[in-house]
């Protein structure tokens, strides 16, 4: 009975532990500023999205109601972000673009709807 009871209290242990370390690994939150400008210059408008500890954050949708034209964007966060150019990461996928900066390419310099970061 005592082996039980101190097994127990060694596995609560093993669990408290795991978990503050996936609490320490938690996502973050990033922001990307998509600007007019292929310079990153002109109107900029920011967006925050979450940054896991690895692979890809949640889409964040960024609920256009007309086509917007971004040519040029940059982000505090992350190491690559995919844009898409349909609402909720759908559609064209800009695949992995430098997070830090980066020029929007081709026909998703006018009309990125939603993102990703990527740890």
């Amino acid at each position: 009975m005592k082996t039980n009871v101190m097994l127990l209290a060694l596995i609560a242990a093993l669990v408290a532990v795991s978990s503050a370390r996936e609490l320490q690994q938690a996502a973050t939150t990033g922001r990307v500023t998509f600007f007019d400008n292929g310079d990153y210059s002109g109107g900029g408008q920011a967006f925050e999205a979450n940054v896991p500890a690895t692979g890809c954050g949640d889409c964040k949708n960024l609920n256009f109601v007309r086509t917007n034209s971004w040519e040029s964007y940059t982000s505090n966060a992350g190491t690559t972000l995919h844009l898409y150019d349909g609402h909720f990461c759908t559609g064209k996928d800009s695949g992995e673009l430098p997070a830090k900066q980066g020029k929007i390419q081709g026909s998703l310099s006018d009309s990125v709807d939603s993102f990703r970061i990527c740890a």
